[in-house]
């Protein structure tokens, strides 16, 4: 995978594993870096399926995904 520059291409990493019209959307995002760890707050779902809080941990030097939480 390529480098992760900036904040929307963490975004998209998430973005792209939520692409399912049908399923869960993933929104809300907190972005910001850490050394190099890019940290994603997101939310996922809606008001009949409940909201849940996620935080992924993506590599920027390969755009790896390094935890989720």
């Amino acid at each position: 995978m390529a480098e992760v520059v900036d904040a929307r291409a963490a975004e998209e990493i998430v973005l792209s594993k939520y692409r399912n019209p049908m399923g869960m959307q993933a929104h809300s995002f907190r972005t910001h870096k850490q050394g190099f760890t890019w940290i994603v707050e997101f939310e996922c779902g809606g008001l009949a399926a409940g909201r849940q809080k996620h935080r992924w941990h993506i590599n920027a030097k390969n755009g790896n995904v390094i935890r989720k939480q």
